[in-house]
């Protein structure tokens, strides 16, 4: 029995070697850069967003739909020879913006109401992954709201923001199953149909990168950001955080995955006919 379970472990063991390094790819969680940020008329409403990040370094665009990238702002024309930008929203209702220098992370480094008890950073919830990675994706189109088609840009803007505060646990007195983006989210993710909307489900913290949706935590000097990379409770010169969308395609290895996979259930079939009948 115990050189059957031996030789099945083994074989077990070819199989994961036989799989490519590449399939497991480093996240960008750890990447610092820096960036300046605008709010162009018609795309942002009362203190938050849209904002818009220009002249970024570090981090790329490139998961962006061309709806929510490289916007065109008509009385700064200096916005369109600083490409690549992308549009966001902020995380913390009480913290200013500010032309800073960012880590990537998965939290805001303060804000909202659960925060990691040893580091207190707050971890994006699901409820804004989700509705961050439709909105960079061109494809945030809810009931009740029209993002990218309804005419009225900064409106849906208001709405959207309030929606990601009110999921960060920021002004959770005034939330409100009304605004169609919070309802979206709050429905996607309570699968209990109990016809009782529970958003503590959408409120619930999301994975790291999950859909692609991470954080750049800001800070107003590179020193800043580097002592905080240090040491995550050193936040000294702290500025509003932002969201980031990266979610690239998996790059395809021509199936030489799938043969050697094939290969190595092949010998672990021999070696289970080698061993012959189970008793």
């Amino acid at each position: 029995m115990l050189a059957r379970l031996r030789h099945l472990i083994v074989a077990t063991a070819v199989v994961a070697a036989v799989l490519p390094a590449s399939a497991a790819i480093a996240g960008p969680v750890g990447t610092t850069g820096g960036f300046v940020y605008e709010r162009i008329d018609g795309y942002w409403y009362g203190d938050g967003g849209e904002f818009t990040l220009f002249n970024v370094t570090g981090v790329t665009n490139a998961s962006y739909s061309n709806s929510s990238r490289n916007i065109v702002d008509n009385d700064n024309n200096e916005l369109l020879a600083t490409a690549p930008s992308f549009q966001t929203f902020c995380l913390e209702s009480s913290e200013a913006a500010a032309a800073s220098f960012y880590v990537v992370g998965s939290a805001a480094v303060s804000g909202g109401n659960e925060r990691d008890p040893i580091l207190l950073q707050d971890r994006i919830s699901l409820g804004t992954a989700w509705l961050y990675s439709e909105f960079a994706k061109g494809t945030l189109n809810v009931a009740g709201g029209n993002y990218f088609g309804s005419g009225n840009r900064s409106q849906e803007a208001d709405k959207l923001q309030k929606a990601l505060w009110w999921l960060e646990g920021e002004h959770t007195n005034l939330d409100s199953l009304n605004n169609p983006y919070y309802r979206a989210a709050v429905e996607f993710f309570d699968t209990n149909n109990d016809n009782v909307w529970d958003k503590s489900f959408a409120q619930a913290d999301a994975p790291v990168g999950y859909l692609g949706v991470y954080v750049l935590q800001n800070f107003r000097s590179a020193s800043a950001r580097d002592a905080f990379v240090q040491d995550p409770m050193n936040r000294r010169e702290r500025a509003q955080d932002f969201l980031w969308y990266h979610n690239p395609p998996t790059v395809p290895d021509g199936g030489a995955t799938v043969m050697l996979l094939g290969g190595a259930m092949l010998a672990m079939g021999a070696l289970r006919r080698k061993l012959g009948p189970r008793v």
